[in-house]
């Protein structure tokens, strides 16, 4: 997120801004299916700015151990995991409580014992009201890659989060696949339902497709077909929109490119490619494209306090 609108969410694996020492395995579990195991004494550092508090998501169970948390070189806690129940449970939440806004690093050290650990969310004013985004990205991430028993603990993960709001972009990785049509899409409606079964409350979906990527071979399902089974899901529930975040970006080779929207590794999106995908976002929703901040003069009444909207985002990348 922009400083000026909320707080940031970072998986330990799938952002390179940590810094990590000791020794630590990747385990296909969590949000995104990529969580990291903690050798003992092993530490995971990072500094977030502007930060007015934290929370570490980590798994529990009767594998669990203890690990310490230290908040600008202070340990500020001695995190004791719930050793009942099933092991590797991705629903244990310890938050530092409120901090002065500002730079804030945070420290995570592992005891005698290997833990595992998955997120972080550093706030920014957004702990009890707000917006607070989630990604559950997962590079060269596939449909199948979050249904199913495959996707239990991601489910889990989300059923403590409890979303308002999912936006998913799964489609360059099937295509680069072949994945049969048919298949594709049952596993799109599978993938809603699971998740939306996994919230209370209402939720809504945003469903988008990455741009088509050129590295693929064989090609014998075109890319279109894909994006029309995105769309022909989209219609089919109330509560799923789809935004064509492909229309723009290279379609019949990827030097087709004037604004310069797709990487050289004809598969991800540029910064001027990220810039524009958000803008076609904001219109496909409606809202405002990347209006400014608006500062605040004189004494201003804040509003009353309300639950934060999460998002929660799928996606898979090359």
């Amino acid at each position: 997120n922009s400083p000026d609108v909320g707080g940031r969410h970072s998986l330990l694996r799938e952002f390179t801004n940590w810094t990590i020492t000791g020794s630590t395995t990747i385990v296909e579990r969590g949000l995104g299916r990529q969580s990291l195991v903690f050798a003992p004494g092993a530490t995971a550092s990072q500094t977030f700015d502007p930060c007015t508090g934290f929370a570490v998501y980590f798994a529990q169970g009767p594998a669990a151990t203890p690990f310490s948390v230290y908040v600008d070189n202070v340990l500020v806690g001695s995190v004791i995991p719930d050793t009942t129940g099933a092991d590797n449970r991705h629903d244990g939440v310890w938050t530092s409580g409120p901090l002065t806004r500002g730079a804030h690093a945070i420290k995570l050290v592992a005891g005698a014992g290997s833990i595992e650990l998955s997120d972080v969310y550093g706030f920014n004013g957004d702990e009890a009201q707000g917006v607070q985004l989630w990604c559950a990205a997962r590079g060269g991430a596939q449909l199948a890659s979050f249904i199913g028993a495959v996707g239990a603990e991601t489910r889990r993960r989300v059923t403590a989060l409890n979303p308002s709001l999912f936006s998913l972009m799964i489609s360059s990785n099937n295509y680069n696949a072949q994945t049969p049509i048919v298949t594709y899409k049952a596993q799109l409606e599978t993938l809603i339902d699971e998740m939306t079964g996994a919230v209370t409350g209402p939720t809504s979906w945003i469903l988008m497709a990455s741009p088509k990527r050129f590295d693929t071979v064989t090609t014998t399902i075109p890319y279109e077909s894909y994006l029309n089974a995105i769309k022909e899901v989209a219609d089919a529930p109330a509560n799923a929109v789809y935004v064509d975040m492909v229309e723009g970006f290279p379609w019949t080779s990827a030097s087709d490119d004037p604004y310069d929207l797709l990487a050289p590794d004809g598969i991800h999106a540029t910064n001027n490619g990220h810039a524009y995908q958000a803008d076609r976002l904001a219109a496909g929703l409606n809202l405002p494209s990347r209006a400014p901040v608006k500062k605040a003069v004189g004494a201003v009444t804040p509003p009353a306090p309300v639950a934060p909207i999460l998002v929660a985002g799928i996606s898979g990348a090359g």
